[in-house]
């Protein structure tokens, strides 16, 4: 199995591009002094070989691991048309941190295993705490027959008691 990303099956014509910032000894940046020339990059984007590339986004790991996935662009503002076609109406999310979460999901590296199709699904509303906050956010139930078929793609040595899975959407 190949990994991948949403991101990148979904705009499978485009350049992307990962980058972990690190230092000349291939260590964790760490330090102030470097913060300005982080902050170019991630405004300005790079250019390699010729081809400019723009800050897309990061996973909640690429964060971690001081990672983002940048895109090459024609012209300028094509990682923002990618993340408004990805994220709807940004606006609806109260911090940045949400709305890079919620981006962050459409870069998060997996491996895709089954297909199943939309008209072998169930979907249910997501649960809500009494204060109005999702409980749920998308959690689903797998069929054991699918579970089994992942688990034989996986090369696992038992099915787990639980996935984490993407299906028709984030």
């Amino acid at each position: 199995l190949a990994q991948s990303s949403r991101m990148l099956r979904k705009f499978s014509s485009r350049q992307f591009l990962s980058v972990q910032f690190m230092d000349e000894q291939w260590q964790r940046v760490r330090g102030t002094e470097i913060a300005p020339h982080l902050k170019q990059v991630l405004r300005d984007g790079l250019v390699i070989g010729g081809t400019h590339f723009e800050f897309l986004g990061c996973s909640g790991s690429q964060l971690r691991n001081q990672a983002a996935v940048f895109v090459s662009g024609d012209k300028r503002g094509e990682s923002q048309r990618l993340r408004s076609l990805v994220v709807e109406n940004p606006l609806q999310f109260k911090s940045v941190a949400k709305y890079s979460a919620r981006l962050g999901l459409y870069l998060t590296t997996d491996w895709p295993t089954i297909n199943i199709a939309s008209e072998a699904a169930l979907c249910v509303p997501d649960l809500k705490a009494d204060n109005g906050s999702l409980v749920t956010d998308g959690a689903g139930k797998l069929a054991w027959s699918c579970a089994v078929r992942a688990t034989k793609l996986m090369e696992l040595p038992a099915v787990p008691a639980a996935f984490q899975f993407r299906w028709a959407g984030l």
